[in-house]
């Protein structure tokens, strides 16, 4: 877009050069002509006037050649055409002064020491036709900037402010687009994100199940392992008591019948008769009948 600017601004910048460049040339060739045409009105007016030509050579102190006849007059006169001779050079140097001093050749007469008629010289005050006037420059470089600035406007507003105007807009519309695109790709961000947290806790909210149902899995089979194993020991203890139990009525029974058979054994002795198998089984039952209704007891 900005190269499409390009050459609408060349153009305007090629049209203000060339006014610069006419003005600058004017401007130098009225600057040239000034020294020129004083020149020129200076070598006129000694032409046209050659005895006001004589009287500033005597002015400036250089000899003049005179007639027989001015050259018999008296002394008197030759002092005071002396003494206004100085009067006048003095008067025209103090009046080139002032003409230099105010920026100008201002008009002036050669006055109460003058030769008789006013002068055209630049170096007398009298001011030429053909002087530059910074004025009238400075007139004119106005009408020139006026121009140059009308037409570079018309050229801006006709070529160039559409084309700014449109590559704004569309700058604007993309930028709008782009914060539109990113306040999309924002939103959906935001829902990925929303989504994942929501998969997060859910999966949390797994675990710690999981991690509760191992806890009561881990309980119930502590539970069962400590019932089964207080079963076992209770069955082993009953076990080894019914052992116990066995042993004991086995021991008793065994004592019982070594108790029967030596007592048997010691009443034979006592009585010393002889007893029959039979009869010694017969005590046995006896003796331990008797020896179980007393444990019993």
């Amino acid at each position: 877009m900005l190269l499409n600017l390009m050459p609408p601004l060349r153009l305007a910048l090629c049209v203000l050069a060339c006014l610069a460049l006419s003005a600058t040339q004017s401007l130098r060739a009225q600057e040239t002509e000034s020294p020129e045409g004083d020149a020129a009105a200076t070598s006129e007016s000694e032409t046209a006037n050659p005895e006001v030509a004589d009287a500033d050579e005597m002015e400036a102190g250089e000899p003049t050649e005179e007639s027989p006849a001015e050259e018999a007059g008296d002394d008197a006169e030759g002092e005071a055409e002396e003494h206004d001779a100085s009067e006048a050079e003095a008067a025209d140097h103090h009046d080139d002064e002032a003409a230099h001093d105010d920026g100008g050749h201002a008009a002036a007469d050669h006055g109460e020491g003058g030769h008789g008629g006013g002068h055209n010289e630049l170096g007398h005050g009298n001011a030429h036709d053909s002087l530059f006037d910074p004025s009238e420059l400075a007139g004119e470089l106005a009408v020139y900037s006026l121009v140059v600035f009308l037409v570079l406007m018309a050229l801006l507003s006709k070529f160039a402010w559409p084309k700014i105007a449109a590559a704004l807009d569309a700058r604007d519309r993309a930028i709008s687009d782009n914060i539109a695109a990113a306040q999309e790709k924002h939103d959906q961000a935001a829902a990925l994100l929303a989504e994942h947290q929501a998969k997060i806790n859910a999966a949390a909210e797994e675990v710690r199940q999981m991690l509760e149902e191992a806890r009561r899995d881990a309980e119930a089979t502590k539970g069962q392992i400590v019932t089964e194993a207080r079963e076992a020991a209770d069955a082993e203890r009953q076990r080894a008591l019914r052992d116990i139990e066995n042993a004991k009525d086995g021991a008793v029974k065994g004592l019982a019948e070594q108790s029967a058979a030596l007592a048997v054994d010691l009443a034979s002795r006592v009585v010393r008769q002889e007893i029959s198998q039979e009869r010694q089984s017969e005590i046995v039952r006896e003796a331990l009948g008797l020896m179980g209704t007393g444990a019993n007891n």
